[in-house]
């Protein structure tokens, strides 16, 4: 008879609804501990404004566009990734930092992971919401608890899907921003949105 405490049913029951939820829109399964949602672009749209540069790709050291020092340190490893791969670094945009720590407060508030939220708002309605305007909008959503370095390890979950990895080489996505919270029971979310102004 298999006996379980009350972290092994915790996980199980998080595990099975990682399954059902990966079942209805294809995500990506990862590790116990580490989740990440398929990457998602939309159609086209408006214009708005821009953020500043990031320079080669290479750790900028200080938080840039209002990313918090967990938010720039994932933000760098993808551009880190993303030039090494022969792309161009990625601006980082305050107005898309703001729309991604938003998500991922909202996501650590109230336990969901998903890209539409509970009312049914995808990236390019929070974008639009937000008053950007943009041609091409995509989304990385990451997950995970209980690592020395949260922000490392959910740049290696993108990097290691096929879909999050496309978001990221994207050579049209010019623009980006990192949002990052931690919930109450220590759990991290991540939110990068890509971006191309019209």
């Amino acid at each position: 008879m298999l006996r379980c405490g009350m972290d092994t049913r915790r996980w199980f029951v998080l595990l099975v609804a990682l399954l059902v939820a990966c079942m209805v829109s294809g995500c990506v399964i990862s590790p116990p501990g580490v989740g990440n949602d398929d990457g998602s672009d939309s159609g086209s749209n408006g214009g708005g404004p821009s953020g500043d540069a990031s320079g080669d790709g290479g750790s900028s050291g200080q938080p840039q566009a209002g990313h918090t020092t967990v938010e720039q340190d994932a933000f760098d490893r993808v551009n880190q990734r993303r030039v090494a791969d022969g792309g161009t670094a990625l601006t980082p945009a305050a107005d898309l930092v703001q729309v991604a720590r938003a998500y991922s407060e909202r996501m650590a508030a109230e336990g969901f992971f998903a890209h539409e939220d509970p009312d049914g708002n995808g990236p390019d309605d929070r974008v639009t919401a937000a008053g950007i305007a943009w041609a091409t909008v995509g989304e990385n959503l990451a997950m995970n608890q209980g690592f020395a370095d949260p922000a490392a390890t959910a740049a290696e979950g993108w990097f290691n899907s096929a879909g999050h990895y496309a978001n990221i080489v994207n050579a049209g996505y010019e623009e980006s921003g990192m949002g990052a919270a931690q919930a109450a029971d220590g759990t991290w979310y991540f939110a990068q949105l890509f971006l191309t102004r019209p």
